[in-house]
């Protein structure tokens, strides 16, 4: 007699309101939070560097910019 085959999803109810499942709920404040910076002009790359600058030092701040920064700019 053949066997079924097993399913992975266990979650088969109905997405609930605004078809969101988990996932988009778990992603919806970064996405708001993104958003409202976007919007807002807010130079959150600034902030990012200087975070980075006061953690880890201007080696590293130095190796992100001319290794994943510049290029990217130059392309």
């Amino acid at each position: 007699m053949p066997t079924k085959p097993a399913t992975t999803l266990r979650y088969t109810s109905p997405k609930p309101l605004w078809r969101f499942g988990w996932v988009g709920w778990a992603i919806l404040p970064i996405a708001i939070v993104l958003g409202v910076v976007y919007f807002s002009g807010y130079d959150l790359r600034t902030l990012l560097f200087n975070k980075i600058y006061e953690f880890f030092g201007i080696d590293t701040l130095y190796f992100i910019l001319l290794r994943f920064i510049l290029p990217s700019g130059l392309s």
